[in-house]
């Protein structure tokens, strides 16, 4: 039985409020159920509607995609005019926090200089540092060469120019004057409508809020860990993922290891292991490896 001082530490560990696990000898099925509880208690929330904001629905054929600048391999010289990549809203912003970005042509200035390369520099930082962001262009450029003028130096994506949407986002959002920059949590609520302010303030903090990402090894990252546990089934096994605290599974799969296994792998295992889950999908997807 775990000691009082055990519990203490074990309550900051997993930070305040955190809620408390089963018993180290708990049944496996109990430790999964925790397991799942508080894995969807920490995935970030459904933002259908902002990017539903972004789709024109008013076209024959629905227009569903943003645009990103090609790679250079992929761009043709001879073009008549400039050609970008088409990204699929849900796949881009899909439980991102989503900052649009509403400027023009010489219209991005901001106390005699251009705020655009501040904005670049602290959304790289952002993606670089693993955060669930990304920045979207709604531009107020008048002519397309303006567009793909400022797309030249954009790293995100951009709503198509002169888009249906565009109006509609500078309605909900009240833009009167630019640049500006309003950013939205993963919630699809506003968490500010000042983020130029904010960037040149306080960049590093970018995007100002939570920025969670949603595969297995960032939520397993996230679950509170009152105390180590046997658990029977978890892949623990010989530490071989470098200095980063990874295995990978010969299907691709990332496994967090504790830090009780030292490197040399151990009969123990806690909860921020991922236990085996029989999942139909991944044995398809085995089989048609074969």
């Amino acid at each position: 039985m775990p000691s009082k001082k055990g519990k203490k530490g074990a309550k900051g560990k997993g930070g305040k409020g955190a809620k408390q696990g089963p018993a180290p000898d708990a049944p496996f099925d109990e430790w999964l159920g925790f397991i799942i509880e508080t894995d969807k208690a920490n995935a970030p929330p459904d933002n259908k509607p902002i990017c539903e904001d972004m789709i024109d629905t008013t076209l024959p054929v629905p227009r569903d995609f943003l645009l990103k600048n090609l790679p250079e391999e992929k761009k043709d010289p001879e073009a008549p005019k400039v050609e970008y990549e088409k990204c699929k809203v849900e796949k881009t912003c899909y439980k991102k926090v989503v900052c649009f970005y509403f400027a023009g042509i010489r219209q991005d200035v901001v106390n005699g200089a251009c705020f655009t390369p501040e904005l670049v520099q602290v959304y790289e930082n952002a993606k670089a540092a693993g955060k669930y962001v990304e920045v979207v262009y709604v531009s107020w450029d008048k002519k397309r060469a303006h567009f793909d003028e400022m797309m030249a130096g954009m790293p995100w994506y951009a709503l198509p120019w002169n888009d249906n949407q565009i109006k509609h986002l500078n309605a909900k959002y009240k833009i009167t004057n630019i640049p500006a920059l309003v950013i939205v949590g993963q919630d699809s609520k506003t968490i500010t409508a000042d983020g130029v302010k904010k960037c040149l303030q306080s960049g590093n903090q970018f995007p100002f809020v939570r920025a969670l990402g949603d595969n297995v090894v960032e939520v397993a990252r996230r679950r509170p860990n009152p105390h180590p546990c046997t658990v029977e089934g978890c892949k623990c096994k010989k530490f071989e993922g470098g200095g980063k605290g990874f295995v990978t599974e010969p299907d691709g799969t990332q496994i967090q290891m504790p830090v009780m296994c030292n490197g040399s792998g151990c009969g123990h295992a806690d909860i921020y292991h991922i236990p085996p889950i029989e999942n139909p999908d991944d044995k398809k997807k085995a089989a048609g490896k074969k």
